[in-house]
């Protein structure tokens, strides 16, 4: 049997999952695993991300928005994994170990936009993530801009 995932959010999701379960025949090992499910990052918060990665190329001039992207997992987003604790800093320990081998930043930078992960962050990580994102670069010099409705979506703020 192929794996399923059940979005458990409804009686009705609920009862697929459980006509499933007795649909099968315990004549072998299963695995079943249950967890709060968690909302990974909206697609505001990666229009956002890519467009700061190119005005932060643009200020730059010698980069690409995908280098940028790679330095900006590097310095800001591997510190921050080690720093939630629990599977992120397991992730984050491993992928420090890697790097810690590569003495070439820009081969350390290919290897964190590889390694570090954008895409299965929660919604409040990655809007963690682009807070310390806008503030490392302003520190660089690079003043981010975006229009207000993209900002207070990626954000998830009201306005």
């Amino acid at each position: 049997m192929k794996a399923q995932t059940f979005h458990l959010s409804s009686p009705e999701r609920r009862a697929n999952c459980i006509e499933l379960l007795n649909g099968i025949e315990c004549n072998g090992a299963w695995q079943v695993e249950i967890s709060e499910f968690e909302q990974t990052r909206n697609d505001a918060q990666n229009r956002l991300m890519w467009h700061w990665a190119g005005e932060v190329s643009q200020h730059l001039g010698d980069t690409t928005p995908d280098f940028v992207h790679g330095s900006s997992k590097l310095k800001i987003l591997q510190p921050m994994y080690l720093s939630w604790g629990g599977s992120a800093f397991k992730r984050g320990e491993f992928v420090q170990q890697v790097l810690d081998r590569i003495s070439d930043y820009r081969i350390r930078v290919a290897v964190a936009y590889d390694m570090v992960r954008t895409r299965k962050l929660g919604v409040e990580r990655f809007a963690e993530y682009l807070t310390a994102y806008e503030v490392c670069w302003a520190d660089e010099g690079v003043r981010l801009t975006t229009g207000d409705d993209l900002y207070y979506a990626a954000m998830g703020e009201a306005r």
